[in-house]
């Protein structure tokens, strides 16, 4: 998850990801070593961009969190 320590929706996403035991990696865009450029490929114009693999997901923080969830089971 590229997210911004501020980004209240950021956190609230965070949140509903650790209510559901759902594992994630979080990685801070504002200070990944090539901001621009990962902010350009992503097509990151504001928060919230959320992407699970290549695919944009859309909605608010619980909705995110509950496509995130069913992405993982589906993959299973």
């Amino acid at each position: 998850m590229y997210s911004a320590t501020w980004c209240v929706y950021c956190k609230a996403l965070r949140a509903d990801l650790q209510s559901t035991a759902t594992p994630f990696k979080e990685s801070d865009a504002g200070r990944h070593s090539n901001a621009a450029q990962l902010t350009e490929i992503m097509d990151i114009t504001g928060y919230l961009a959320v992407y699970f693999g290549h695919q944009r997901l859309s909605g608010p923080p619980t909705k995110l969190a509950q496509q995130i969830c069913q992405h993982l089971r589906d993959a299973k």
